[in-house]
């Protein structure tokens, strides 16, 4: 008669559907939280050698964020320019740097021209206004800095 080891005769026999919905809960929850407010680090727009301009796209769905962030010097002017597809209001933006804080809103100013007031990083969240009609939306941002 052959003899289990000790440790998994005290464990018994775990049935792969437990296991399955073990792991499968535990996806769930993480998801939840990354969701719920694990925000991740914003993605650092860089300029291509010899390039003052770069067009950041992406696609968000229900009301989703994207956050960006780029350095400026002071003195700098920094255009931002944010465009949807499909055509239409379906994306704004919101800039915030030390001593600056800029919110496109939705019905208007979907460009923005500033002289960067102090040397450092801004940050810019691009957010999905989705409608009855349009559940998401791909934008392209435009950073300029001369």
């Amino acid at each position: 008669m052959k003899r289990e080891p000790r440790y998994l005769a005290s464990i018994g026999f775990i049935h792969p559907r437990v296991i399955f919905l073990a792991v499968l809960g535990l996806a769930v929850s993480f998801a939840a939280l990354a969701e719920a407010g694990g925000s991740a680090e914003p993605l650092r727009i860089k300029f291509k050698y010899g390039a003052s301009a770069a067009t950041m796209h992406a696609r968000l769905s229900g009301n989703e964020e994207f956050d960006y962030v780029f350095g400026a010097n002071a003195g700098q002017t920094v255009k931002l320019t944010i465009e949807s597809r499909p055509k239409g209001r379906y994306a704004s933006f919101y800039v915030r740097g030390d001593s600056f804080d800029f919110s496109s809103g939705q019905d208007a100013n979907y460009d923005l021209t500033f002289v960067a007031p102090a040397t450092g990083d801004y940050l810019v969240t691009v957010r999905n206004h989705s409608s009855g009609r349009v559940k998401s939306a791909t934008f392209l941002l435009t950073l300029a800095i001369n």
